[in-house]
């Protein structure tokens, strides 16, 4: 994941939060954004989640997602990801977002099936 550091920096110049989706390669990372997008607005379709290729050259849409939250979206956001990520056990997803102090923070979560992980989502999201 330590490529993707620079394409989750690059995705939070203009959102508030980035995801990355970690997995065996590329298309399978792929994949599960496309998922996860239709999920989210499904869920949410107010929010503004945008894909970001980690590398240009390549013909995907990306698996780094960057997202514009609004103050009513996080729980719901929290929800749809903590709900995702139970249904791929094997995925870890890296959200990374700035604090109130402008700080870089991120965490990671891997999926499994216990409600932690909502909370988990929930309190990043609101530092």
């Amino acid at each position: 994941m330590e490529a993707w550091g620079e394409v989750l920096d690059t995705a939070l110049a203009e959102a508030d939060l980035a995801i990355g989706l970690v997995g065996e390669d590329g298309a399978e990372e792929n994949d599960w954004a496309a998922e996860l997008v239709e999920l989210l607005a499904e869920r949410t379709p107010a929010l503004n989640v945008r894909r970001i290729k980690a590398d240009p050259l390549t013909q995907d849409l990306g698996a780094v997602l960057a997202i514009v939250l609004g103050s009513s979206s996080v729980t719901v956001l929290a929800g749809g990801l903590a709900a995702w990520l139970r249904r791929r056990n094997t995925v870890s997803m890296v959200l990374k977002k700035r604090d109130r102090h402008g700080a870089t923070v991120d965490v990671t979560v891997r999926g499994r099936p216990d409600e932690r992980i909502e909370k988990i989502v929930t309190e990043f999201l609101k530092k």
